[in-house]
């Protein structure tokens, strides 16, 4: 799979699958815009369970990427995790490099 990147990926018919395993699926990638636009294309109903799954690993998120991942988990209902994305960006900011 390394050798193929993401082109394995394109191969799997998400569609066919359960909502369930999608989600499962899609929480297992990296935390990023890819997946994020992958959870969307896959309709509101992966969307949605999408956000009301996934954890919050934002180290290599540009700014605007964390922030809209604070607005999604806002959004879902997950105002914790919100508050953890946006302190996790401001210490790893914060750290000398």
């Amino acid at each position: 799979m390394e050798t193929q990147g993401d082109a394995w990926l394109e191969a799997l018919s998400l569609t066919e699958w359960p909502v369930p395993a999608v989600v499962d699926f899609l929480t297992l990638r990296p935390f990023g815009p890819e997946t994020w636009g992958r959870a969307r294309h896959l309709g509101p109903t992966v969307w949605a369970r999408y956000w009301q799954k996934a954890g919050a690993f934002v180290y290599g998120l540009q700014t605007v990427e964390i922030e809209q991942a604070a607005r999604e988990f806002l959004a879902h209902g997950r105002p914790f995790i919100a508050m953890d994305v946006l302190a996790s960006a401001h210490s790893q900011q914060s750290q000398p490099s």
